[in-house]
């Protein structure tokens, strides 16, 4: 059963959990966005988000959606780990921004790696092998204040981008459990060495299907942003991938409370309308 916030298993039109994602990222960051072009300073300043991407860049390209709506206010860069930073693309995009608006926002995943393959930051190495990302947002900004003069902020969602219940999409609550019903069926009629997976069925309006596919699909294989998203000169995505992500977070769900926060007890499918979106199963 597939089910990650990186969005990078093959074989599935999207993985449960990266709709989710994807919506509160782009939401937090719209929100911390329009707050920066709020404030009136006579000295330039700089943001930057860091989400998670040890090697593909799915979380931090759904910060893109806010461009539609507040093109202003950024992010006007993306970086992603499916391609190098380069000092002499980022840089030009920073000063314009800077002496335009004055302030400039970007988005970095912790993955990024220079042209020769190294890490903007890592934290350590555990075990011996694993390396532990975490400050590629700091390293970024401390370098472009440095070149720019600049004061900046760095904002790490970390666990938060994959903890927000309140803020789930309804497309993938539904898709979640619609699969994992699927996977039982599929077991229980003797399927072996599958993925329950999604396929996608058309655009408008965007409709799915449960599906398997071969476990050597997704097996020891990463699927990484496709490269024909990503504009020319490596710092953003293009329209293609906001069309392709948007009927995924369409709509909000009744978020239950108790005592003011959310009641994280209380199952929100009891909440949800029956067939939110269209399905065919097969």
């Amino acid at each position: 059963m597939p089910k990650t916030i990186d969005n990078d298993l093959l074989g599935t039109d999207f993985s449960p959990g990266y709709p989710s994602a994807a919506k509160y990222l782009a939401t937090s960051y719209l929100e911390a966005s329009l707050d920066l072009a709020s404030l009136y300073v006579r000295k330039p300043r700089l943001f930057v988000m860091e989400t998670m991407g040890r090697n593909v860049g799915w979380l931090a390209a759904s910060t893109s959606l806010v461009q539609r709506f507040a093109p202003d206010e950024g992010p006007h860069l993306v970086l992603l780990p499916e391609t190098p930073f380069r000092p002499e693309a980022v840089f030009p995009r920073v000063e314009e921004a800077l002496s335009r608006l004055g302030f400039c926002s970007l988005v970095v995943a912790e993955g990024v790696k220079d042209e020769t393959g190294r890490l903007l930051s890592m934290r350590g190495v555990e075990d011996g092998r694993y390396v532990q990302l975490g400050g590629a947002g700091m390293a970024l900004a401390q370098w472009l204040a440095q070149e720019f003069g600049v004061k900046y902020h760095v904002a790490v969602p970390d666990y938060l981008q994959r903890a927000a219940a309140h803020w789930a999409s309804p497309v993938d609550y539904e898709v979640a459990a619609r699969l994992g019903e699927f996977a039982v069926e599929t077991a229980l009629g003797g399927s072996s060495a599958v993925m329950v997976a999604v396929e996608r069925l058309d655009e408008a309006p965007c409709r799915h299907r449960c599906v398997t596919v071969p476990i050597d699909t997704p097996a020891n294989r990463e699927r990484g942003f496709p490269p024909q998203w990503i504009d020319t000169a490596g710092c953003g995505v293009n329209e293609a991938f906001s069309r392709w992500l948007l009927p995924l977070i369409e709509g909000t769900l009744s978020t239950p409370c108790r005592g003011g926060l959310p009641d994280v007890h209380l199952p929100v499918w009891e909440s949800l309308p029956k067939r939110c979106t269209p399905w065919s199963m097969p």
